[in-house]
């Protein structure tokens, strides 16, 4: 949101809770559409990314 990109209305985050799926970022758009972003692998800096997708490290 810090870019003030106008075609992005509002953003919001899913949880790393065992009841989202696939965690990750959502945006609402201008034109009333939405995009998700989901986190397909993380890292805490200085260490390497899970070896399965979908999986976020506890340290991150």
């Amino acid at each position: 949101m810090a870019a003030h990109a106008p075609e992005i209305t509002s953003a919001y985050g899913y949880s790393s809770s065992s009841s989202a799926r696939h965690p990750g970022v959502g945006l609402y758009l201008a034109g009333g559409a939405r995009a998700f972003l989901p986190f397909v692998y993380t890292a805490a800096p200085g260490k390497r990314p899970a070896a399965r997708a979908f999986t976020i490290d506890a340290a991150f």
